[in-house]
């Protein structure tokens, strides 16, 4: 991202296709210190941590599609961003404390940015959305960025699907027109989200209540393109030929810079062109989106877009589409339709981005892993299966077919986009497309570029007595370059079972497992998730599972959380259109008047074979919880979730063989660790030992600690047994969570032994690499 910001008009992709295949391109625009983000895959406030991407001045957010693809980052994305411009204030010692943030997409975008209220909800932030579906006017920044909505309708007559509507869709478009007949006579915007810092504003003709609406449509019925156009830059002043020319300093200079003629002294007309560089037009990069080729009519049509057809100011058309559009010849054909001198079409498709950049790895992270199963232990460190090819440059072959002569020049001057590649307008000098010059082979003495096709260590377990853990991430807050958010993949003989589901937990199971087999385990083996409380770094990346699900119609999925999780999955999941993932919720409520320190979650009257789950009220956030897991082999296990040091969880999990205890801050830090209400390195340990459990595991670390928290293997070194006259207190065996670490029942031993490797490792990685 070093090279964008020497742009002064450009866009960066951040990201190209997502682990699980899709296509979802997350572009940067950049224009002088102004950033405005295009789509928010989840996993992109990762990448643009891996890529350097500024983050201050992104205050402008647009979204292409009301699709999974495109928006399931956006809640973590404001959660980043508004703790941002909160560091960034506090640093200024700024009056005005307020967090602004306006948003631009399709109808339903309203609703599924308040359904995540509870994530960026601050005292002074203050987030308006601008849902497009009918002409808007342009959006002026002010470094001098314009930028126009252009909204495109689907032409049911030309779905991909089945041509014709069927009846369920008759009676659907029914129900569509008579929530709209009963607004008739409002003029405005009738909308369930004013909530006074937060308001929705639509260009819609006729209000509609996307309650109502937007889940029930089988398909998106509207997408919308952006214009990104940049002031013309008058022609730069030469004095000194003026000068040569018999102008005077003074006023004169001033009426030629303002494109006036002038006489000079002696009478003779000075023209401004005669001493002044050419003025530079307005310049134009579109950003196109067309999932279905039921939108290309409306491309065709729209007259927004018509007036950039022969602009001599357009440089780039950025493509986001889907194969199916790229065969069709009437796509071809309307791209034929822009003429400019030096305009490049970029396509972002599937296959495409596939070719270009295979899947979008996090380098630092993949380094790390292979140094760690090479050098530490390969059973229980995995390779990341997402760096599983070389770089290849993309074939635009199968798109143009065709004779060059017929298809318009289009071959050479069509680009296939990828993660990391960049479209400079401006400066002149640099003005071009560049590849994703970073996509390289990973260098690491370690096997990068052709892992193993799978992690042995990661598979199912077979028998009623294994049993597996993978850490999916071990971080806290926000994903880092080192470590996801958390996440911890339970298997067992009978299924799997996610502790948590923080944003990128699809992605971590992809590099596990492969494409196919997290697709396989998502889809098909996962029974159960528990969310342990209603923080972004526990339950953001739930929305990616469920849509995984919908896509393979799988059956319904146990989900247990805070009760206020429901209400969110409900609101999440029904902004977008044709999205039903199916499952059943149950609520963990607060025990109250009860002497038990827990309540039990019969799930395995939903899920025969099914771990039994015992919850616990912990000390953290209002409705946190931590769990006891007892396994059909007898074993139980203990998840703390978030909190301080909990007297209800140690009573809960006393003779546990295993407990995972969050320990967010070094023992250094027990004031901050009181005042958020999470445990020290130490506390966690000590927590174990009261249990008098068999082995502790430490996870969610703070990040600001980018590999581990300092001492930590010193703080986590179990003293010496003791002994007193009736009883022998038990010390447990210590592990450090990693992200992709696999424990077994027969690797607890090795892995709490490997604590002093690791540290040695990460302590060197940066310095390997220089």
């Amino acid at each position: 991202m070093a090279a964008a910001s020497t742009a002064d008009f450009g866009v960066e992709a951040v990201s190209g296709v997502l682990a699980d295949g899709h296509n979802a391109p997350s572009l940067v625009v950049t224009h002088g210190q102004e950033r405005v983000l295009i789509n928010v895959p989840e996993g992109c406030q990762r990448m643009c941590g891996e890529n350097k991407v500024r983050m201050a001045k992104m205050d402008h957010i647009l979204l292409t599609r009301m699709h999974a693809d495109c928006a399931l980052g956006l809640g973590g994305m404001l959660l980043t961003l508004s703790g941002v411009a909160s560091m960034r204030l506090e640093n200024t010692a700024a009056v005005d404390t307020t967090f602004d943030m306006n948003m631009y997409g399709p109808p339903g975008l309203g609703r599924f940015v308040h359904a995540h209220h509870h994530v960026y909800k601050r005292k002074q932030s203050r987030i308006t959305v601008h849902e497009v579906e009918n002409p808007s006017r342009p959006l002026e920044l002010p470094s001098g960025l314009s930028i126009l909505p252009v909204a495109l309708h689907r032409e049911e007559s030309r779905s991909k699907s089945e041509s014709d509507v069927d009846a369920e869709d008759e009676t659907r478009d029914a129900k569509r027109r008579k929530t709209n007949d009963k607004d008739d006579d409002d003029d405005t915007y009738a909308t369930p989200y004013n909530f006074g810092q937060f308001r929705v504003c639509s260009t819609a003709s006729k209000p509609l209540d996307n309650k109502v609406v937007d889940a029930q449509r089988e398909f998106e019925q509207v997408c919308c393109c952006y214009v990104m156009s940049a002031p013309a830059k008058r022609g730069k002043f030469l004095p000194a030929i003026a000068l040569k020319l018999g102008v005077p300093k003074g006023p004169d200079f001033g009426r030629l810079t303002r494109g006036e003629a002038v006489k000079t002294p002696e009478g003779k007309l000075v023209h401004p062109h005669e001493c002044m560089v050419e003025a530079e037009p307005a310049q134009h990069l579109l950003i196109i989106t067309c999932p279905d080729p039921a939108f290309i009519p409306a491309l065709e049509q729209s007259q927004e877009l018509k007036s950039f057809y022969e602009a001599p100011g357009v440089r780039f058309v950025i493509h986001l589409v889907s194969d199916v559009v790229l065969r069709d010849d009437a796509y071809l054909a309307w791209m034929q339709r822009f003429t400019g001198p030096a305009l490049e079409h970029v396509l972002f498709s599937e296959t495409l981005s596939v070719s270009a950049a295979d899947r979008p790895i996090f380098l630092s992270s993949a380094r790390i892993q292979a140094e760690l199963n090479a050098k530490v232990s390969s059973t229980c460190f995995a390779e990341d299966l997402s760096a599983a090819s070389n770089v290849v440059v993309a074939d635009l072959a199968p798109v143009f077919e065709k004779d060059e002569a017929t298809s318009g020049g289009l071959a050479s001057r069509t680009k296939a986009g990828s993660a990391r590649c960049l479209c400079i307008v401006h400066p002149e000098s640099r003005r071009g497309y560049h590849a994703a010059s970073s996509l390289l082979p990973l260098g690491s003495q370690a096997s990068l570029v052709t892992p193993s096709s799978s992690n042995p260590q990661a598979a199912r377990p077979e028998s009623e007595q294994d049993w597996s853990l993978t850490f999916l991430g071990t971080g806290s807050a926000i994903p880092s370059k080192y470590r996801n958010v958390s996440s911890i993949l339970l298997r067992t003989h009978s299924g799997s079972m996610l502790l948590d589901a923080g944003e990128g937990t699809c992605a971590q199971l992809a590099r596990l497992l492969g494409q196919e087999g997290a697709r396989d385990l998502v889809q098909t083996d996962l029974k159960c998730v528990y969310i342990s409380h209603m923080h972004a770094d526990h339950h953001l990346g739930l929305l990616n599972v469920l849509a995984w699900r919908a896509r393979a119609n799988s059956s319904a999925l146990v989900i247990v959380g805070p009760k206020a999780l429901g209400d969110f999955l409900e609101k999440s999941t029904g902004a977008f259109p044709g999205s039903s993932p199916q499952y059943r919720f149950i609520a963990l409520d607060r025990t109250q008047g009860s002497s038990l320190p827990g309540h039990l979650v019969e799930v395995g009257d939903v899920l025969p074979g099914a771990p039994r789950l015992s919850s616990v009220l912990v000390q953290h956030c209002y409705d946190a919880y931590g769990v006891v897991i007892t396994l059909a082999c007898g074993k139980k296990i203990v998840y703390s979730g978030d909190t301080e040091p909990c007297e209800r969880l140690a009573g809960a999990g006393t003779g546990a063989h295993l407990l995972i205890h969050e320990a967010t801050f070094e023992d250094e830090k027990v004031d901050q660790a009181r005042a958020k209400r999470h445990s020290t390195l130490s506390e966690a340990v000590s927590i174990g030992k009261k249990m008098g459990v068999d082995y502790t595991i430490l996870t969610h670390f703070s990040q600001r600690y980018p590999k581990v928290p300092p001492q930590i293997f010193e703080s986590t070194s179990p003293a010496p047994s003791t002994k007193s006259s009736d009883e022998v207190v038990k010390v447990p065996m210590v592990a450090v969570a990693s992200d992709l670490m696999t424990l077994r029942p027969a690797t607890l031993d090795h892995a709490c032994g490997l604590g002093p490797k690791v540290e040695e490792i990460l302590e060197t990685f940066d310095k390997t690499l220089a």
